[in-house]
């Protein structure tokens, strides 16, 4: 059968069962017997093959760490063992990016009041403008990975994917270790310029020369983080294009008599 051939079969709804890897309609073919169009056998197509990541198997802080190390070191694994459930929006994950953030606010306003001396209300003051800063960019930051998701759906529909709503969250939120890494290079930034600021003239520390090293080693630090956070996070996206652009997911009447 030829290639023109499958791209005129339409699926029914984004449920159909289809051949992963050519999109062809696979669904009521035998299980055990290799995809018509192109040789894939059929039960890799299966979503049951699709056991879940660690977060999606037990949800939880502890359990998106695991994952998110999961998605750094084997992308490919994760895109294959992942689940299509429901995550309505990215946002799902704020609360880990608040966590980072408040994990570095603590220990530079930390930073301050212990160097300044008895100006805790200094420190008070640094901790209210860092975590608002802190917010802003975690919001920022999930603006721009709905804005992700949106382009994957919008490549897939002019390819003739099939990547829908819950495909593409699913791939941006593991993705979003990414942004993570991001996170963590402002983090570490932030805190060597308050040290910067407060030694540079201090007694804690007699040469400029080295409060200036301790700024530029952040300052380097959150250049290549963002800079491997950046590209991660859109190399996983393209592959998740490219790996689920025909995925199957469960029905949701055979998941409630499964």
């Amino acid at each position: 059968m030829s290639k023109s051939a499958h791209h005129k079969q339409e699926w029914d709804d984004e449920y159909t069962l289809l051949c992963e890897k050519c999109g062809y309609v696979i669904e009521g073919l035998d299980t055990e017997d290799p995809c018509p169009e192109c040789g894939k056998p059929i039960k890799e197509s299966l979503p049951e093959r699709r056991v879940g990541t660690p977060w999606q198997q037990n949800p939880g802080f502890k359990s998106l760490m695991q994952t998110w190390w999961m998605t750094l070191r084997h992308p490919i694994q994760t895109l294959n063992v992942m689940q299509f459930q429901t995550i309505h929006h990215p946002s799902i994950i704020i609360k880990p990016f608040l966590m980072i953030a408040l994990f570095f606010v603590i220990l530079g306003s930390m930073i301050i009041v212990f160097f300044a001396g008895e100006a805790f209300f200094l420190g008070f003051v640094a901790f209210l403008l860092f975590m608002g800063i802190a917010s802003i960019g975690c919001f920022v930051t999930i603006g721009l990975m709905k804005i992700e998701s949106s382009g994957l759906r919008i490549i897939s529909k002019q390819n003739k994917f099939r990547i829908t709503n819950d495909i593409s969250n699913n791939i941006v939120v593991h993705g979003s270790v990414g942004r993570v890494m991001v996170f963590i290079g402002l983090g570490v930034f932030s805190n060597t310029y308050v040290i910067w600021i407060l030694f540079k003239n201090s007694e804690f520390i007699n040469s400029v020369q080295i409060a200036k090293s301790i700024f530029v080693t952040g300052t380097g630090f959150l250049a290549i983080s963002s800079i491997l956070g950046f590209l991660f996070f859109e190399f996983f996206a393209y592959l998740g294009l490219r790996r689920c652009k025909f995925a199957n997911r469960v029905r949701p009447s055979e998941h409630r008599n499964g």
